[in-house]
């Protein structure tokens, strides 16, 4: 099961595993298409270390869905 979550990373990550109960196989983490024209290389590093923060402390795997 595939879901798309458009909140905080633990916000996604709770739609993966809530405690021992495994959720969606995969929840789409949209924290990229937050970046913006104004958005600096700190900016991008702290999008992508909230979600590596929350997905090691619940052995998620990462995943991106990035604008175009």
């Amino acid at each position: 099961m595939i879901a798309e979550v458009s909140g905080t990373a633990e916000q996604t990550a709770q739609f993966m595993k809530y405690g021992e109960k495994l959720g969606a196989h995969i929840a789409t983490n949209i924290a990229l298409t937050n970046v913006k024209t104004n958005c600096s290389a700190a900016c991008v590093h702290q999008l992508i270390s909230d979600w590596i923060d929350v997905a090691t402390k619940d052995d998620l795997w990462s995943n991106w869905q990035v604008p175009h």
